[in-house]
């Protein structure tokens, strides 16, 4: 009885460790730099234009900045708004079937 709950303790918290553990690939990094760069790029030239066209500027700055704000909150979700902490009722369940 104790023994298939301390198994699925332990798988757990392996899961758990090797999940936080799991990062992106720095290609990943790069290609949100290279998304930046190139988006403000794109927003310097379209400001060079005699007639500015704001509403497009502000939506393209926020859906670049939004981009990478979700990549960096999915990475440290246990530290920003996104939270994990539904999973955690896993461990919970392994422990209460332990007593």
């Amino acid at each position: 009885m104790l023994l298939p709950a301390l198994n699925d303790v332990f798988d757990i918290a392996t899961t758990r460790i090797a999940t936080l553990e799991t990062h992106p690939p720095k290609a990943v990094y790069l290609a949100l730099v290279l998304l930046a760069l190139s988006a403000a790029a794109l927003a310097g030239m379209s400001a060079s234009t005699s007639e500015p066209v704001w509403h497009r500027r502000i939506i393209f700055a926020g859906a670049i900045t939004m981009t990478v704000y979700l990549t960096l909150e999915i990475e440290h979700a246990r530290l920003g708004f996104i939270s994990v902490a539904g999973v955690d009722h896993f461990i919970e369940d392994a422990r209460r079937s332990m007593k």
